[in-house]
């Protein structure tokens, strides 16, 4: 088989055509065509409007064809397929997935392939019932804390935009696709770039994927809430769970805890049984609208409202040079802004829009960066804060909004100042000094971590970019010698050696004997956190002590301040 990228439809011409452009690339008679499969539809309106394909083809003469067409778009192609884990033997006591959004529908489904019989325990309800308690909250805002847009069967994307795109590569994504698609979900999602199913067609799909689970023998039980854990030499025994029938403990020895976002009380339950967790970082921002029309302009200019388009979407990423960053997030076209909360006195939003995508506007959550960074520091009191130089305006945001508050409501938060230090404030990348050294580099070699061996931190320093002048000289030239301008900071910040030092003990030397002296010196600063590392990381037991401590101190601050923050807004605190 043969995978070929690249090719190129104008809107509405036939997919028939694919054909054709493939014979014509591959250098083949049409015939020798046996099967053209559409593996990716995308749209591409960057200059000319067309719609961009990836196919599989299979051809009479493959290994001829692959010789003769040097091509990149042309290369061998094997499908990737998910194999299911092999059946096993249904335990006495099966197991439990806690939650019915689409992290624990799919446990449960594969759980129920391999004969394990789960049971699915949801404290919402199932789509229809839930569908009339959201409508009827929409209409007269009476909230049932147990059956909303974030409680119940799909969880919060069953009222959402549903999308279904993901940066993540693996091979279960195409798997989950095939099985919404057979549940009822559009075809259309196995090819598009960006696919999507919308509300109305994910409840379908729903009650679908829950008559497959019944019929592999699982059990779904809507209305059961997870209110504790039966534990006992650190093995889970049983499950305590609240139902319309009552109270009862639900023998269990395996848990999947499928929980989304919004189950706050199910989290505090598990922090108070000792369970280990990790806090997830969040963003903050708003929910924003416009027009749909405006933004199909935009996108498809002359070809805007062709009947073979779609909605346009999408994406904003903005980071201006004063580090006030913003990105787009949940972009719904043709959708609506609804009310989403799970919690009375709460506000909540979201986008959702179904299939056809056809409302007049378009909406998407606008996620700011700084603000998340303020609410981290001000939630801890500090006096200073260490940063970098490009997140000076962090800071300044965070004291703008410290001293707002404080202006409003009374003193609550410190005026935290920012600590830079006069070297080193803002490290650059060693092959590619104009940019910051960072995790997210594409070229490893240009980042040093704090862990890196010895002989890996020195063959990076030797392969250091440094500038392409004539006079090869150690000199502190920032604007005209970027690349050694870095490594002398560098160099200053781990030996103390002022640049005019550094000028004059490196006089007449070259790079060639600079380089190795600047990883040396990083070696030697970071040689102690290595080796330490190194001897925490093998007594476990201690780390989990201090981690806890650290945990328990760093929430009693928070827990102070936020009782703070409520007294003086007027919010009552649980």
């Amino acid at each position: 088989m043969v995978r070929i990228e690249g090719l190129k439809l104008a809107p509405g011409q036939d997919e028939q055509l694919l054909r054709g452009k493939a014979a014509r690339l591959l250098r083949v008679p049409e015939g020798d065509i046996l099967s053209l499969q559409v593996l990716r539809r995308a749209i591409d309106a960057r200059e000319e409007l067309h719609f961009v394909y990836t196919a599989a083809v299979i051809l009479r003469q493959e290994k001829a064809a692959l010789r003769r067409v040097r091509d990149r778009r042309v290369t061998p192609y094997a499908p990737e397929v998910y194999r299911m884990p092999e059946a096993l033997a249904a335990p006495e006591t099966p197991p439990v997935v806690i939650g019915a959004g689409p992290g624990g529908l799919f446990a449960a489904l594969v759980l129920a392939r391999c004969g394990l019989r789960p049971i699915v325990l949801e404290r919402g309800q199932d789509a229809v019932t839930r569908q009339r308690d959201v409508a009827s909250f929409w209409r007269t805002g009476v909230l049932d804390p147990e059956s909303n847009v974030q409680f119940g069967e799909g969880g919060a994307g069953a009222f959402s935009d549903g999308k279904l795109n993901t940066g993540t590569r693996d091979i279960r994504h195409r798997w989950i696709l095939e099985q919404l698609a057979a549940c009822g979900a559009p075809e259309s999602i196995l090819v598009d770039a960006k696919p999507h199913v919308g509300t109305d067609m994910l409840h379908v799909t729903l009650v679908n994927l829950r008559r497959q689970l019944l019929d592999l023998g699982a059990q779904v039980r809507f209305g059961h809430r997870v209110t504790g854990l039966r534990v006992r030499d650190g093995a889970l025994e049983g499950l305590e769970v609240s139902s319309p029938e009552g109270s009862y403990v639900l023998p269990a020895r395996q848990a999947v805890l499928a929980l989304g976002h919004s189950a706050r009380d199910t989290f505090e339950m598990l922090h108070a049984a000792e369970v280990r967790m990790e806090q997830k970082p969040f963003a903050v921002g708003v929910r924003i609208e416009h027009r749909q029309a405006d933004m199909d302009a935009a996108q498809y200019r002359r070809f805007a409202g062709h009947p073979c388009l779609p909605a346009a979407g999408y994406k904003l990423s903005c980071h201006p040079e004063n580090g006030r960053s913003a990105f787009s997030f949940c972009v719904c076209p043709g959708g609506q802004v609804v009310a989403a909360a799970s919690e009375e006195g709460r506000v909540v939003t979201n986008g959702m829009s179904e299939y056809a995508r056809d409302r007049e506007n378009i909406n998407g959550g606008l996620f700011t960066y700084p603000a998340l960074m303020a609410a981290d520091i001000l939630l801890y009191q500090p006096d200073y804060v260490p940063v970098g130089s490009d997140q000076k305006q962090h800071v300044e945001l965070c004291r703008d909004v410290a001293t707002r508050f404080n202006n409003i409501y009374g003193d609550v938060f410190k005026i935290p100042e920012p600590y830079i230090p006069k070297v080193g404030a803002r490290v650059m990348s060693l092959v590619s000094p104009e940019n910051k050294m960072s995790k997210s580099d594409k070229d490893p070699n240009g980042t040093v971590y704090l862990l890196d061996q010895p002989d890996v931190i020195m063959r990076k320093f030797k392969k250091a970019v440094t500038d392409s002048d004539t006079e090869r000289c150690v000199r502190y030239d920032l604007a005209n010698k970027p690349g050694v301008s870095n490594l002398m900071s560098i160099y200053s910040a781990c030996t103390g050696k002022t640049f005019e030092a550094i000028e004059a003990e490196f006089e007449g030397q070259g790079y060639g004997a600079f380089k190795p002296a600047v990883g040396e010196a990083v070696v030697e600063t970071l040689r102690p956190i290595r080796e330490e590392s190194e001897r925490l990381l093998k007594d476990k037991a201690y780390l989990e002590t201090v981690y806890k401590a650290g945990a328990d101190k760093a929430s009693y601050i928070a827990n102070k301040t936020l009782r703070k923050v409520y007294k003086k807004v007027g919010f009552v605190a649980k």
